[in-house]
């Protein structure tokens, strides 16, 4: 097992128990968290059979440390601390707990005292007060975290996994016409820790086509809804493939041909590409996307004596980079 900032790293010192430890470098490293735990326990992870593996992940926020606890399906966000090293602790006693809850805390038996010795001369004990009773030994404290197995806290600020999610992005594609087109992009969602549920509205301002002496302008809008995966790449950058269907119309406006008049086609397309967002924050982010663009409609737009002027093509791109602000859930 060994540790680098940020990132998995492989297995180098051998257990039943698996820890994986991801932090940055002013953070406890891998021997000091396997330490915590063990001391926890009270016994080296070696001595515990079996192949769970539990992943711990700290990061900074606005707020301070937090650190994050995986087994399996199994997630615990736990609150945050003024250092990271309270919270690698607080993860520490998370783990043991998760491995032996009877082992954490546990108090041991006491011995029983030595009968005394008889008296040289038997004599009666005095009784003992009937007001005195037997002192029993006194319960363990219970453990400041509860286990993984128990429900998390509710979040301070919304549903428990889920965010709302609002961007606005701009770029350039290929593939309404065949021609260069600039795109303006909104976008709304609903995301969970694994995945997203999005629609969003595409725009393509007015791209003209020259034609001889005249030119016609071609203007396109798109409703799309999709869908993402969602993969945390590091502590504040994410990766989301997204597949999406939209549909829309497709405008031509001539100006200066005689005897042509406006054009209007309807526009069918699927989508789909990655994603890449750094969260400058908790709740603002950078987003770049390039999506393949695959029209169900090719119409072409024909002028006399000209032929075919423009023409969606066989497979298109988008590209567009903006700002994306998410609100609720735990964040």
């Amino acid at each position: 097992m060994s540790i680098a900032a940020g990132l998995w790293g492989p297995p180098a010192l051998p257990s039943s128990v698996e820890l994986r430890w991801s932090a940055p470098s002013e953070c406890p490293n891998v021997q000091t968290a396997r330490a915590a735990v063990e001391r926890n326990l009270g016994a080296s992870l070696d001595s515990f059979a079996g192949d769970a593996v539990y992943a711990v992940r700290l990061q900074r926020d606005e707020d301070g440390w937090r650190a994050t606890v995986e087994a399996g399906a199994s997630q615990r966000v736990l609150p945050v601390t003024q250092t990271c090293a309270q919270a690698a602790d607080a993860a520490a006693l998370v783990v043991a707990i998760a491995i032996d809850p009877t082992a954490v805390g546990a108090v041991p038996e006491p011995e029983p005292e030595p009968e005394p010795e008889p008296e040289p001369i038997p004599t009666p004990p005095p009784p003992l007060p009937t007001s005195v009773e037997p002192e029993l030994p006194a319960e363990p404290a219970p453990a400041s975290v509860t286990p993984m197995s128990a429900e998390p806290a509710e979040p301070r600020d919304g549903p428990p996994g889920v965010t709302g999610h609002f961007a606005l992005s701009g770029g350039v594609g290929w593939g309404v016409i065949d021609r260069v087109t600039a795109a303006v992009v909104a976008h709304a969602g609903l995301g969970w820790t694994r995945a997203r549920a999005f629609v969003d509205a595409t725009f393509t301002p007015p791209r003209t086509v020259d034609v001889d002496s005249s030119s016609i302008a071609f203007v396109h809008w798109a409703v799309g809804v999709g869908a993402c995966g969602r993969f945390g790449l590091l502590p504040r950058w994410d990766l989301e493939p997204c597949g999406a269907l939209e549909a829309g119309q497709l405008f031509a406006r001539p100006r200066g041909l005689q005897g042509s008049s406006d054009a209007t086609e309807t526009w069918a397309a699927i989508r789909g590409g990655p994603h890449l967002l750094w969260w400058a924050s908790r709740r603002v982010g950078l987003r770049l996307s390039t999506e393949a663009v695959v029209p169900l409609r090719r119409p072409s737009f024909n002028v006399g004596g000209a032929g075919a002027v423009a023409q969606p093509g066989l497979v298109g791109v988008r590209a567009t980079a903006g700002l994306e602000l998410r609100f609720g859930g735990t964040l």
